[in-house]
């Protein structure tokens, strides 16, 4: 359909008003009148982000929404609902658009499966499981290996699991990709050296995933829209023996954690991809410095700390308790300045049952599930 179309626009709009979030994010791609369609007519009703924290208790996982900061309250949106046993768990893997992707742990199978859950509809969809070969090493107990994105060129979702070995090289020959509602895997062969230190994370922003490699001194790439590696570039922190570096994302952007490895660093630095203005998309910026008070024991939360015009920490109670705190940002009148968030005892926000596994950015949807299930 174009300009030119005797369909009438109202009636399209009426269409689209009734068609889920994921096919009108897909239709945007057919031309630039549906997309001006769309965008006028039917958009896409985005709410700010809230902190999703998952934390486990005994043999389950649960997920917990804070609702507001810095006040709270928080509540549980979902629970994997394990009571007892314990050859099966289940892990986090990541969340996009309100969806939550998951791994199960099964200790007596080879592999483990992979899942996804939209908490609102209370759908779960289960995924084609990894196939196991004597060339690509697999372990059903590294859930780290994997990550869970949308492209936002294609309108799909896709699942990446590093297969990276487990001695010293963590070095890797490929990497496996799941277009989300395709029946299988695919192998995408990974340029020669390849490596990947899963403890830093696998972070996946605006369509690309990233990591870093082993020695930590370089970011890795792959384009999930045409499935292509990047060029590996430099870190701008302080990596090796000593320190530790760990993947986040700062207000949609890609950021990199820094600290001595301490359990509770007295300085942790924050450094942003392309977040240097037009002057500067592809450079990094420092745009947080984390400063411990005292004898306070806190840590950043995982892969995602920073909510809103907040900073998050965390803080462990007995082993049995996750205890939830907000930092307001102060310093940076000026986007090209650096935050500073300096944390002392103060209010928490949020006192949740159970250790603390992750926090990601959450928004609540409708989607249903079943668009992405293989049909017979």
């Amino acid at each position: 359909m174009d300009k030119g179309s005797d369909f009438p626009t109202d009636a399209f709009a009426e269409i689209l008003l009734r068609l889920p979030p994921s096919s009108r994010r897909r239709l945007r791609l057919v031309c630039r009148h549906w997309r001006e369609v769309i965008d006028e007519r039917a958009p896409e009703k985005r709410s700010r982000p809230k902190a999703l924290v998952f934390v486990s208790e005994l043999y389950s996982l649960s997920a917990y929404v804070i609702d507001d900061l810095p006040e709270g309250p928080c509540r549980k949106v979902w629970t994997d609902g394990v009571v007892s046993g314990t050859d099966r768990r289940t892990e986090p893997v990541g969340t996009c658009n309100g969806l939550l992707c998951l791994y199960e742990v099964d200790r007596i199978k080879p592999s483990g499966t992979i899942s996804l859950v939209n908490p609102v509809t209370g759908e779960t969809l289960a995924v084609p499981q990894l196939p196991l070969s004597v060339d690509i090493p697999t372990y059903n107990w590294i859930y780290q290996a994997y990550s869970f994105g949308y492209v936002p060129t294609t309108g799909l979702y896709k699942i990446m699991h590093i297969p990276c070995s487990l001695d010293d090289t963590a070095q890797f020959i490929v990497v496996q990709v799941l277009t989300l509602g395709e029946a299988s895997w695919r192998n995408i062969p990974a340029p020669a050296g390849a490596s990947c230190c899963l403890g830093s994370g696998i972070i996946v922003v605006d369509g690309t995933a990233h990591w870093v490699t082993k020695d930590t001194v370089r970011l890795a790439s792959f384009d999930l829209a045409d499935e292509s590696f990047a060029s590996t570039a430099p870190l701008p922190v302080p990596t090796g023996p000593g320190y530790t570096t760990r993947l986040t994302v700062v207000r949609g952007r890609l950021g990199v954690t820094s600290s001595l490895s301490k359990a509770t660093p007295a300085k942790i630095e924050v450094w942003v991809l392309g977040d240097g203005g037009r002057k500067d998309q592809q450079g990094w910026s420092r745009r947080y410095r984390v400063q411990v008070r005292g004898m306070v024991e806190r840590f950043l939360p995982r892969p995602q700390f920073a909510h809103g015009d907040y900073a998050l920490t965390a803080e462990s109670k007995n082993y049995t308790d996750i205890v939830v705190y907000g930092h307001t940002r102060s310093g940076a009148a000026r986007r090209s300045q650096c935050h500073f968030a300096r944390i002392s005892e103060q209010k928490p926000v949020a006192c949740i049952k159970g250790n603390l596994r992750c926090m990601f950015a959450y928004i609540e949807t409708t989607e249903p599930l079943g668009l992405y299930r293989l049909r017979d």
